[in-house]
């Protein structure tokens, strides 16, 4: 059997112990999560799409899935972690979200946490270690993002400072995580109870701590969990553009964070610059990519060729008929339309029949689209006007400069 292959048997093998424990006490947290999510939909757009439990139940398997890719990651490079390590960084991370929800990511509380050790020299943690888990995280974030994070985004109407108001989306997603991270130990162990295996001659990636080196040692796999989480923008790109643009930032992020990480181990002078790279790093992907979103050209807003299609309710008569966000409707029944005021007048003017004239970004074609019902149930949510009331405030100036008006 390959070392692989091996490694992929232990993780199918012993995950669903993390499964059973102590993965099912995260769920209530991002059932919460999720309900307040939902109460925002139901703000912004009046209803809520798929039923809660359902919605539960997919960032569950979704975040089975990633904890299935976390795991076979830490085993696979030969990334140890400490018991005692992992007891230290979770309780940081809760605390730390009681000042911020972003300050749940574990990149900050491994960065503290690190940065902390070096200068007091507690806690006594393996800081290479942790902050190669930190990484792969990250690593697993990034493709989680990439995959899932466009979906359920939210329209809204948000105002920027001095350009007024415009169209975008909310991108909020949780994964909650079972997760198996490798660990070691030492002492004589029965024959009949250890599996051997003969690995690469780099495994593993992170050396052995030097309280383990020239010990018999035993290397063996700890159930855990954690909750992976996204939040962003989308003003001037699409969700799905946006995500994968967040999500190539944050894979970069990662693999640089694992790079710093073993080198720290090789030289642990290297350790100061992996301490804080690790929070200050993370907090430069999610400023750039917001301040790329705040600076950029909107996506979503009056255009001279007519008015774009923020949204379209899933199931609706608009979706039905083909109509997608981003798409430009040039016409209603014959008639231009260039501002949002215009296409909801032409909507209102034959309740029981209308075509709409639109073309695809970019697209050089027109297209119509006829409706036979009443037009006031189509489905539609047009890009606002500069001068409307907007749902959420962004002051550029800040890290994560969002604050929801209260209404």
């Amino acid at each position: 059997m390959s070392f692989f292959a091996a490694m992929l048997t232990r993780v199918v093998n012993d995950l669903p112990y993390a499964i059973l424990f102590p993965w099912p006490l995260f769920l209530p947290v991002v059932g919460v999560l999720l309900a307040r999510r939902r109460g925002l939909e139901q703000r912004l757009l009046g209803l809520s799409g798929l039923p809660f439990w359902r919605e539960l139940a997919g960032d569950a398997l979704l975040g089975l899935l990633a904890g299935f890719l976390s795991s076979l990651l830490l085993l696979y490079l030969g990334l140890p972690l400490y018991p005692d390590d992992f007891a230290y960084i979770l309780p940081v991370a809760l605390l730390l979200m009681l000042l911020d929800m972003r300050y749940l990511c574990l990149a900050y509380a491994g960065g503290i946490l690190s940065l902390l050790h070096l200068i007091f020299r507690w806690p006594s943690i393996h800081l290479p270690n942790l902050l190669a888990l930190v990484a792969a995280l990250h690593l697993t974030e990034s493709i989680m993002i990439a995959v899932d994070g466009h979906e359920r985004a939210l329209p809204a109407y948000f105002r920027l400072r001095n350009r007024g108001t415009v169209g975008g989306y909310l991108l909020q997603r949780v994964w909650p995580m079972p997760l198996l991270y490798l660990s070691v130990a030492t002492g004589a162990l029965p024959p009949g109870g250890v599996q051997y295996l003969k690995p690469p001659s780099w495994w593993p990636l992170i050396p052995l701590a030097a309280e383990h080196v020239g010990k018999q040692i035993v290397f063996f796999a700890l159930p855990a969990a954690v909750i992976l989480g996204y939040g962003d923008l989308a003003l001037s790109r699409t969700p799905r553009a946006k995500s994968l643009r967040t999500a190539g930032f944050l894979a970069l992020y990662g693999l640089v964070l694992l790079g710093l990480a073993v080198a720290a181990a090789h030289q642990p002078g290297l350790a100061w610059a992996a301490a804080v790279f690790a929070p200050c790093g993370h907090e430069a992907v999610l400023y750039f990519a917001r301040r790329s979103e705040i600076h950029g050209k909107p996506f979503f807003f009056p255009r001279p060729e007519g008015v774009p299609i923020l949204a379209v309710l899933p199931g609706s008569p608009a979706d039905r008929m083909g109509l997608t966000p981003g798409m430009i409707v040039t016409k209603i029944n014959d008639h231009p339309v260039k501002t949002k005021a215009e296409a909801v007048t032409g909507l209102t003017e034959m309740p029981f029949f209308v075509t709409i004239t639109a073309v695809s970004p970019g697209g050089a074609l027109e297209k119509n689209y006829e409706f036979r019902s009443e037009t006031s149930r189509l489905g539609i949510l047009f890009a606002p006007a500069p001068e409307e009331p907007a749902h959420v405030d962004v002051a550029p100036w800040r890290f994560f400069p969002v604050r929801r008006r209260k209404r």
